[in-house]
């Protein structure tokens, strides 16, 4: 039997046309109207600002569209296959032929039951080996329909291209409002930044609102504020700063209940945003102060909070505090330079190695500010003054009968040292000044350690007896005594002070005698100035 394979083959090829034709033709249709869909939706939204709610009845819209378009051009094709034989009958009205394409095929199917003459049958087959090879299979069958909705098709999307690559901002906040995001479209001026308020404010106290714009900067915004319980609304003016042309700030007064805001400045606005009122976090400033052992009988080691303490200086201060809300944060300035304090428990300290209260040394203001669960700062810091007492040096004094000695003589110094606090010994520094003519010769004794405070006393007071024979002085010399006082400050070395000089003049026996007589006749006279004042009374 002959080969009716040049057949098969030019029906195939007027099958793959006309399918590619009715597919090319169907998908155009559809994506024609859901482009001009969208792009309907888009400027709708655009002019409108459509809310939630009527991007939802719009997006139910758009779906409609698509699914009309669907239906309409698109599924009649899984319904729509085109056979062997309806693609021959095709091609045989094309060419005016008669049934001798589709009789052919047929008889030459050996699949099927054959009836009447096989030499009919043959021929009939033979017939349509000869034609089939010089058939043009696509006489007829036009692509006018495919080109005419192709067409369609590229004017929608090229429109649909060009306005979102005109507009991309505007596109993409189309995509996220299309599907209910909160997206605004793009806005000559631009709300950059909401600085505040946040989520959460203080109960009872203003509230600052402060907004940071970009683009095109409007002489004046507005907050409108509306309370949640009452429903109540006001606005608040937003003003730009004098000192950043970019910032717009504004106050509500006080803030008495829960509360949402929206911004407008220029062409731009904000979504609604809500704010709680919440109390302030009350916080308690504590201090432990040690203060060095030595003192510890004047000054209480632990001082509780107040805005001014006294305590003494190179005492070690640990300040530490508490509030009725848990904190995140807690900072304790010293004369405004801040230093961040620690955790410790249910509590926040400063303590080594990052305090500089180790070692207090002068007096000085201190503040605390919080930062509460809430993100919440204190309205006002707490503040306060730590009064450092200063250790004073130790003072110390010294007397004697006469001031003239001779050279064997043993005179007795009385002295007395004090301390506001501890004294730790007192030392005796002597000095001989030898006189000669035109110039004098002075020598000087090593110090020596006459007296000490075993306990650390505040006081101590003695006699000192001067051997004047060991100075190996004579008559004209001096001899200059003075006496050191040193305080105990327990691990910081002490303070001392030195007392003026007592300058003793050597003579001999019979000078020192008679100074003593014109003392006893001073004496006298001042103790009938005293009898005579009393008489007068």
């Amino acid at each position: 039997m002959n080969n009716l394979s040049a057949l098969h083959n030019g029906l195939r090829r007027v099958r793959q046309f006309r399918r590619g034709v009715r597919n090319g033709s169907a998908l155009s249709m559809f994506l024609a109207p859901v482009f001009w869909a969208l792009l309907v939706a888009m400027a709708l939204d655009v002019v409108v600002d459509m809310g939630k709610l009527e991007r939802s009845v719009t997006f139910l819209i758009v779906a409609g569209v698509v699914a009309w378009s669907l239906r309409k051009f698109l599924l009649p094709l899984s319904d729509f296959e085109e056979s062997e034989v309806e693609t021959a009958m095709l091609v045989e009205r094309q060419h005016s032929m008669t049934t001798d394409l589709v009789a052919a095929m047929q008889f030459a199917d050996g699949n099927r039951e054959q009836f009447g003459s096989s030499e009919l049958r043959a021929e009939t087959i033979d017939h349509a080996v000869k034609v089939a090879p010089g058939l043009d299979y696509l006489e007829g069958f036009s692509r006018e329909e495919l080109k005419k909705k192709l067409g369609i098709f590229l004017a929608s999307a090229g429109v649909f291209v060009v306005v979102m690559a005109a507009f991309p901002g505007h596109a993409k906040a189309f995509l996220n409002r299309f599907f209910l995001g909160n997206a605004h479209y793009p806005t000559r001026t631009v709300i950059a930044e909401i600085v505040s308020p946040g989520a959460k404010v203080p109960f009872g106290v203003s509230v600052t609102f402060d907004v940071r714009a970009d683009g095109e900067l409007p002489e004046k915004g507005r907050v409108k504020i509306r309370t949640a319980s009452s429903g109540l609304t006001t606005e608040v003016e937003l003003v730009p700063d004098a000192a950043d042309s970019k910032r717009y700030v504004g106050k509500l007064a006080r803030a008495m209940d829960d509360f949402s805001y929206q911004v407008l400045l220029g062409d731009a606005y904000t979504d609604l945003r809500t704010v709680e009122l919440t109390p302030l976090a009350v916080v308690t400033v504590d201090f432990e102060i040690e203060t060095p052992d030595y003192a510890s009988a004047e000054l209480s080691r632990k001082a509780g909070s107040s805005s001014s303490r006294l305590t003494l200086e190179g005492s070690r201060v640990v300040p530490f505090v508490t509030a009725d809300k848990a904190l995140k944060s807690v900072t304790f300035s010293i004369d405004e330079k801040p230093f961040p304090m620690t955790r410790d428990g249910d509590r926040f300290v400063l303590k080594a190695p990052d305090s500089p209260l180790a070692q207090v040394n002068s007096t000085f203001r201190w503040e605390v500010q919080v930062l509460d669960e809430d993100d919440l700062s204190l309205e006002r810091p707490i503040s306060g003054v730590l009064q450092v007492r200063p250790d004073m040096p130790p003072n110390i004094g010294m007397a004697t009968v006469s001031r003239l000695v001779w050279s064997g003589a043993k005179p007795t110094i009385q002295y007395k040292a004090v301390d506001d606090y501890a004294l730790d010994k007192v030392v005796l520094h002597l000095a001989a000044q030898r006189l000669g003519e035109g110039s004098s010769d002075t020598s000087n004794k090593e110090p020596v350690e006459i007296a000490s405070a075993a306990n650390h006393e505040s006081e101590i007071k003695g006699t000192f007896v001067l051997d004047v024979g060991k100075l190996e002085v004579t008559k004209g010399d001096r001899i200059f005594v003075s006496f050191e006082a040193f305080d105990f400050r327990g691990k910081l070395p002490g303070q001392s002070m030195r007392g003026e000089p007592l300058v003793l003049e050597v003579s001999d026996r019979e000078g020192v005698l008679e100074s003593l007589r014109d003392s006893d006749e001073q004496i006298e006279k001042k103790l009938d100035q005293i009898i005579d004042a009393q008489l007068d009374i």
